[in-house]
């Protein structure tokens, strides 16, 4: 940890001042890992927001536009009949990456069945998707 430090004034009582420098301890940002993330959320910290555990940080989600929401069904559908069997189409739902990530993508394929999941989030994907949209206005 990096220390700086501050020049204050001190008075010595008789009106005069003498400069003293007080050590600071410089300010970090606390990353967050998925024990403490899931603490906050059952406190209701998140209550009425979207949000996802990025690298440590708890990001808000952005709203999802009724163009970013069909392209999600879009893409579900069309995988349906490749991943038949032995696979589950995950929408939006948390993805473990690690325990300072737990991120929703908009569609993750994995392997198995619902009840797979049932104690935990998954940690591999046979494929990750993301829909994308650039307008241009």
């Amino acid at each position: 940890m990096f220390f700086f430090t501050r020049l204050c004034g001190y008075n010595l009582g008789d009106g005069s001042r003498q400069p003293l420098m007080t050590p600071v301890t410089e300010p970090h940002i606390h990353l967050w890992n998925r024990d403490e993330y899931y603490r906050l959320a059952d406190l209701n910290f998140f209550q009425g927001r979207r949000v996802e555990l990025i690298e440590g940080q708890v990001i808000d989600m952005a709203a999802m536009k009724s163009a970013h929401a069909i392209a999600i069904d879009w893409v579900d559908a069309a995988l349906k009949p490749v991943f038949a069997t032995g696979h589950y189409i995950r929408q939006q739902k948390p993805f473990v990456i690690g325990d300072r990530s737990e991120p929703e993508p908009d569609i993750a394929v994995v392997s198995g069945t619902i009840r797979d999941y049932t104690d935990a989030h998954p940690t591999t994907a046979v494929l990750m998707i993301r829909p994308y949209r650039k307008l241009n206005r």
